[in-house]
């Protein structure tokens, strides 16, 4: 598993074939598949491990899986199965790829409201300690979560960035290659955007 930003669409199997079939990070389809399957190598139930601890953090006990959801993941998820085998046929899958979509299909469909998500993950803001005081991580280990998942949000901002940038100018009948001294970076983000040229005067 690697921690880069991928560049490329989250389920997309362009970057496996060239990487022998080992996910950039574990925030695209291919990633997570991996995280599900060494989950349930060690658990033996990685969706339901997954739940109880979804339910410990956001402290609701009513979170629970979607069947119809789960049921329409299954339906449509070819992709993920192609990602699955793709992967598998490099060794990089230890259980059988069936019982791993079914796992993934089924944490893929936890019914949860957004103050539910936002609890559920504030161990990384707390720096690794759960919602009951126990250590999960260390510090060290919530703050390389912290970044993957910043580069992962902000390779993906970029790109939509770009895109629409892409289209406004198309759809203008402007050029969109910047004029000389018209692009800044974005500090926040840490890619190029197009950007009005120093001294510009903007309305």
């Amino acid at each position: 598993m690697g921690r880069e930003p991928s560049g490329n669409p989250f389920n997309s199997l362009v970057q496996l074939e060239h990487e022998d079939g080992i996910p950039r990070n574990p925030f695209i389809n291919a990633g997570a598949l991996v995280v599900t399957d060494r989950l349930h190598t060690r658990t033996g139930d990685a969706a339901g491990t997954l739940l109880e601890f979804l339910r410990a953090e956001s402290g609701n006990p009513a979170l629970t899986f979607d069947k119809e959801v789960a049921a329409s993941e299954t339906a449509h998820g070819d992709r993920n199965a192609a990602l699955a085998h793709f992967m598998a046929s490099y060794g990089n899958i230890a259980g059988p790829v069936p019982v791993l979509l079914d796992q993934y299909f089924r944490q893929c469909s936890v019914g949860a409201s957004c103050a539910d998500l936002a609890l559920a993950a504030t161990f990384l803001a707390r720096h690794g300690i759960r919602a009951d005081g126990t250590r999960l991580l260390t510090r060290s280990q919530a703050k390389q979560i912290n970044a993957i998942m910043l580069i992962r949000t902000s390779s993906g901002w970029c790109r939509s960035r770009r895109r629409r940038s892409r289209t406004s100018a198309s759809s203008s009948g402007r050029s969109c290659r910047p004029a000389p001294g018209a692009a800044r970076r974005d500090a926040a983000s840490g890619c190029g955007v197009p950007g009005p040229a120093q001294g510009a005067r903007t309305g």
